[in-house]
C-alpha cells in the first residue's frame, strides 16, 4: 500500500518538479551573459553583490516600521485604508528593481538605472583619481586586476 500511494505521489508531483527544474535552467540561462570571464570580473560581481545585499538590508530595515505607520495612516482614512501601504509596495518595488540583487535580466531593467551603475561610477572615479592617465575604459577593477595577473604570469 505504501508503495503505490509513494508511486501516486511521484505520478502527482512529477509535472511540479519538472516545471520547478524549467524555472531554474531558464534563471540559470538569463545569467549566462554574466559569467565571469576572469578572476576580475568574479573580484567586482562578488563585491557588487555584496553592496547590493547591504542595500537590500538597510531597505528591509527602514521599509519594517514604515509599514506599520502606513498601517495606522490607513487607519486615518476609511474610504481608502490602504492608500498608504499601496504607496508603500509600489516605493519597494521600485527599489527592488533598482537594487536589482539577483542580476535579473529583466528588459524593463535595461533602460533604467540600478545601483550597479552608481558602483560603475564610483569605481570610474577612484580609478581617475588614483591614475589621471589611464582611459575611462580601462579604468575598471577587473581590467587591473587582470593586468596584473598577466604581469604575474609574466614573471613565472
Amino acid at each position: 500500500m505504501a508503495w503505490s500511494r509513494n508511486a501516486r505521489q511521484k505520478r502527482v508531483f512529477a509535472p511540479l518538479h519538472a516545471d520547478r527544474h524549467q524555472q531554474y535552467e531558464r534563471k540559470k540561462q538569463s545569467l549566462r551573459p554574466h559569467r565571469s570571464q576572469s578572476y576580475g570580473d568574479l573580484v567586482k560581481r562578488t563585491l557588487y553583490f555584496q553592496l547590493r545585499l547591504a542595500a537590500d538590508n538597510i531597505r528591509d530595515i527602514l521599509l519594517s516600521p514604515l509599514a506599520v505607520v502606513a498601517a495606522l495612516l490607513g487607519l486615518l482614512r476609511p474610504s481608502d485604508p490602504s492608500w498608504a501601504l499601496d504607496r508603500l509596495m509600489l516605493f519597494g518595488r521600485a527599489t527592488d528593481r533598482w537594487i536589482n540583487l539577483f542580476e535579473e535580466d529583466d528588459p524593463d531593467l535595461k533602460s533604467s538605472r540600478t545601483i550597479d551603475d552608481l558602483f560603475d561610477h564610483v569605481e570610474t572615479e577612484i580609478k581617475t583619481k588614483l591614475d589621471p592617465d589611464t582611459p575611462a575604459e580601462e579604468s575598471t577593477w577587473a581590467s587591473s586586476f587582470a593586468a596584473f595577473q598577466a604581469s604575474h604570469q609574466a614573471r613565472k
